[in-house]
């Protein structure tokens, strides 16, 4: 449970950071890249 939310948590802030350091970045991108990255966390966790 919480562990699980740390490890989003962390991965989200961590993709925040880069995507503010880059002054062409969409926030669409961003979105697609958390989305992506949760999905196969998530996945990896249920096996």
């Amino acid at each position: 449970g919480q562990a699980l939310g740390e490890l989003v948590f962390n991965n989200m802030n961590m993709m925040f950071i880069e995507f503010v350091k880059r002054d062409e970045a969409k926030i669409a991108e961003l979105r697609t890249a958390i989305r992506r990255q949760n999905r196969i966390l998530v996945a990896a966790i249920a096996v």
